[in-house]
């Protein structure tokens, strides 16, 4: 194939990709909503029940009964709050009783509306089914093309590679998908060996990094350890000079003994 031919092959397995690659997508797409329709939950009855249950049981008998007002008088409260308690349980009874009421009156209709969801969840389970397995049909077609497509290796046909190879012979940097795939395996190799160079340059620097941080910590416990050993220093000096201190105090006060003592005796010798 000449060139003209070569890149055109290269154009329409490029296609071929982008073709697989949307079915791809529009599979993933299918199933996410095959997978809502079969999780679907019914809501019919509960929005029926909600518009109408309270209504209903209203309309038999009545309102609750309405709490009353804390007022100064504390006889009153308490006998105005025990007459709420009572109304109140008494309503609470009243209520379940028509509840059950409401449920038997509208059997019918509540059945007639989870039938008719059920019959629609159903067939939109059935639709998504359907869909589904058209599109990943669709997908499977889309891949069998681009497998039979021998322009390149299964392990090149990628977007990014195909630009790069139609990059080189539109640029006349190749002559041929040979050339260009020839061509994108020197640039790889280069490109793999620059990545290399980056990464030992990273770890080199990462290293002296570590070292330099490694010596200053070295040189701050050398200069912790030197004023460590000084204060030491200083504090043996400071107790020499103590004991010291302490020793010519204890001689003062045996001197200070031995006169009082001399004094005792001339005392006693004169008597």
């Amino acid at each position: 194939m000449d060139r003209n031919e070569e890149l055109a092959a290269l154009r329409l397995l490029r296609e071929r990709i982008r073709a697989c690659d949307r079915a791809r997508e529009e599979t993933e797409q299918a199933a996410e909503r095959l997978r809502k329709a079969e999780t679907r939950r019914p809501v019919a009855v509960e929005d029926f029940d909600r518009a109408h249950k309270e209504t209903y049981v209203i309309s038999q008998i009545g309102r609750a009964p309405v709490r009353p007002r804390e007022t100064v008088e504390v006889t009153v409260v308490d006998r105005t709050r025990k007459r709420f308690e009572k109304d109140f349980a008494d309503y609470k009874k009243k209520y379940e009783r028509f509840s059950e009421a409401y449920y038997e009156d509208y059997a019918e209709q509540r059945g007639k509306l989870e039938e008719e969801e059920q019959a629609r969840i159903a067939e939109g389970v059935e639709n998504s089914k359907q869909e589904y397995e058209e599109i990943l049909a669709r997908e499977e077609s889309a891949k069998q093309v681009l497998d039979a497509d021998d322009t390149l290796g299964d392990d090149f046909k990628t977007l990014d590679t195909v630009d790069v190879l139609i990059g080189y012979i539109q640029d006349r940097r190749a002559d041929s998908v040979k050339e260009a795939m020839n061509l994108y395996f020197t640039e790889e190799h280069r490109r793999r060996l620059e990545e290399l160079a980056k990464e030992q340059i990273r770890i080199t620097e990462e290293a002296k990094a570590i070292a330099r941080e490694a010596a200053v910590s070295a040189e701050n416990a050398a200069k912790s350890a030197l004023k460590a050993a000084q204060r030491a220093d200083e504090a043996v000096e400071q107790a020499k000079r103590a004991t010291e201190k302490a020793e010519e105090a204890m001689k003062k006060a045996q001197d200070a003994l031995d006169e009082a003592d001399s004094v005792y005796i001339e005392a006693l010798l004169k008597k």
